[in-house]
């Protein structure tokens, strides 16, 4: 601010500069905080805005964190299953092999006996057909009990392994 007089006559005095010097310090020190207090409200607004888009991009992160999970726990809820699936074809045919011979040994013993039934019925049996039909009949017994035990043990010790797993999990 320049004040100035174009009067000769009109002059400042040593008082009038001082308030003059005085009253520009107070506009130039106002001047200085107006554009602090703009530069600071620039700053804020910028901050702000900053703070909005972190805000937004945490939220997106979040997003993503949480998909991924549910991404994970489905990987781990089908690899499970496909472990489960593994598991009971390997028990199936660990059973169904005993059970497998107990069924091809009960239908020869079917058949055996209907022999020995035609045999007896048409009177042309003796006591030597007997003692090979017995024979037969221990044999195919002896094949029954063995893989029924054999199926019973695969059996317990698939559920024992069951049980210690759930154990393992709790």
């Amino acid at each position: 601010i320049i004040l100035q007089s174009y009067d000769p006559g009109i002059g400042y005095d040593e008082r009038d500069l001082k308030l003059l010097n005085f009253v520009a310090d107070h506009i130039g020190a106002a001047l200085s905080r107006k554009q602090a207090d703009d530069a600071l409200r620039a700053a804020h607004a910028n901050l702000a805005a900053g703070s909005a888009a972190l805000h937004s991009k945490n939220r997106e992160l979040q997003k993503t964190l949480e998909d991924l999970g549910l991404a994970q726990n489905e990987l781990i809820r089908q690899e499970k299953l496909a472990s489960l699936g593994a598991l009971v074809a390997g028990i199936a045919h660990e059973v169904h092999t005993p059970l497998g011979i107990c069924v091809t040994a009960v239908s020869h013993l079917v058949e055996e006996t209907h022999g020995v039934r035609r045999r007896l019925d048409a009177d042309d049996f003796g006591s030597a057909d007997l003692a090979v039909h017995l024979d037969a009949v221990e044999e195919i017994l002896t094949i029954l009990t063995n893989n029924t035990q054999r199926a019973s043990g695969l059996i317990r010790s698939f559920k024992q392994v069951a049980v210690d797993q759930s154990s393992d999990e709790a």
